[in-house]
């Protein structure tokens, strides 16, 4: 029997996209992120990837916010138990889909385990939970509609009656 023949590995130089996983704040620079096209080099690359990966998680919470003004507009022009028609039901389906997508750039971001990065993750979502979730809070009125994000019904208990 013969011994396993070794497969030699590339050299490093050769590879034209690794990602850097510093678990750290130190190297920002020569990275690349998600593609070889999105290559840091300089300390203003790096600030602009800063600042887009805020604007990314800010759209995320656009998107969730849109979502749930769309659905609250279903809901005011077809009432609280009705379905929505093919055409309103292809839009909530697209502002769906742009959120998994936001998301799992987001999550793939973060997965480069570079300190910069996910704090600009961290600021993005406080900044965008701050501008974009001033919903009330469900109080008994809201006990008798349906909960459009979740897209359950609120209990029809009435023990918060019995106060």
């Amino acid at each position: 029997m013969s011994a396993v023949q070794e497969i030699p590995r590339p050299e490093p130089s050769i590879l034209p996209y690794r990602p850097t996983q510093c678990r750290n704040v130190e190297n920002v620079y020569d990275t690349c992120f998600l593609s070889s096209h999105w290559h840091v080099t300089t300390a203003a690359i790096f600030a602009g990837t800063c600042i887009g990966v805020i604007l990314l998680t800010l759209s995320l919470e656009l998107l969730r916010f849109l979502a749930r003004a769309w659905d609250r507009k279903i809901v005011e022009r077809q009432g609280p138990n009705s379905q929505p028609n093919i055409w309103r039901q292809l839009v909530r389906a697209f502002l769906f889909t742009l959120q998994v997508i936001n998301a799992y750039l987001l999550m793939m971001l973060a997965m480069y385990f570079n300190g910069f990065i996910f704090l600009c993750i961290i600021l993005g979502s406080f900044i965008s939970f701050f501008l974009f979730r001033w919903d009330p809070f469900p109080g008994r009125a809201a006990a008798q509609h349906v909960d459009i994000e979740e897209g359950t019904s609120f209990c029809d208990d009435t023990s918060y009656d019995k106060e």
